[in-house]
């Protein structure tokens, strides 16, 4: 649900990312599990996103109050020289959708670069940790739509 309306906003997203910077590039690529996001300048600065549409097992407890529509699963992040610079665009767009939740795997939160991370953490509010599948997942909440 969450990745195809990503999908949709690229052409908004592509013109956001000119507005940081008129040399930025950007694809986005999706198959029917995963949106694979790629911005990149002609200075180096990149920023790589996966994303994955929540699906869980039926006789798990719920996580939140939220319903698991308004869950998300951002796989992978990573930038280089100042990629972090493209996340803003994208964190508006979440709160726009109401991508209330979002879930990024504990292993990779820990490799998030602290750019990156003040970033994402000013706009979602890092929670508990909840397994999911044997994959310890770092919750999220949105700081706009607290659940």
């Amino acid at each position: 649900m969450f990745i195809n309306r990503i999908y949709q906003s690229r052409e908004s997203l592509i013109r956001k990312f000119k507005v940081i910077d008129a040399g930025a590039e950007a694809s986005f690529n999706l198959n029917s599990k995963v949106l694979y996001i790629t911005i990149k300048s002609h200075t180096n600065d990149e920023l790589l996103l996966h994303f994955r549409d929540f699906k869980r097992n039926e006789d798990a407890p719920p996580i939140s109050l939220a319903s698991e529509s308004f869950y998300l699963i951002l796989d992978k992040v990573r930038t280089s020289s100042n990629g972090e610079k493209y996340m803003q665009p994208i964190l508006d767009l979440l709160d726009s959708i109401l991508a209330l939740i979002i879930f990024i795997p504990e292993i990779r939160y820990n490799e998030i670069d602290q750019n990156t991370l003040n970033i994402i953490t000013k706009e979602f509010l890092p929670e508990l940790t909840y397994e999911i599948d044997g994959i310890e997942y770092r919750l999220l909440h949105s700081a706009s739509n607290l659940v």
